[in-house]
């Protein structure tokens, strides 16, 4: 009976852990596309172990280079894309950038931006 009560309280913890990220997703940007959620959260995850790569992202996520490539300008601050209202909309949501590998110049490394940083925090509180 209690070892039945502990799981439903976990599964119920791990819910509400969910939901405060699909919420504080949300609340960066409420046209967020799962996709873009998904590459965010790699990000975020890969980032507690070394400045990552848009491959390392593929990986992670499962999304072909284009769309993670894609995802990345988005959340970035280089996106040329229409919103859910259909306006085209410029710019990104400057959580991300991109910077050239200094040792290996074939690939660009993924680094959090003040927004990025802040986001997170409010993730892991």
């Amino acid at each position: 009976m209690a070892g039945e009560s502990d799981g439903r309280r976990s599964k119920a913890g791990a819910l509400r852990n969910a939901q405060h990220v699909l919420n504080t997703l949300r609340s960066i940007d409420p046209d967020m596309t799962m996709q873009q959620a998904s590459t965010l959260v790699a990000i975020f995850i890969l980032l507690q172990e070394e400045s990552p790569t848009i491959k390392m992202v593929v990986k992670s996520t499962g999304l072909a280079p284009s769309t993670a490539s894609r995802n990345m300008r988005l959340l970035g601050s280089s996106a040329l894309f229409y919103g859910a209202d259909g306006k085209k909309r410029r710019g990104g949501l400057g959580l991300v950038n991109m910077y050239q590998d200094t040792e290996d110049y074939r690939y660009k490394r993924i680094k959090l931006t003040p927004k990025g940083e802040a986001a997170l925090a409010t993730l892991i509180r």
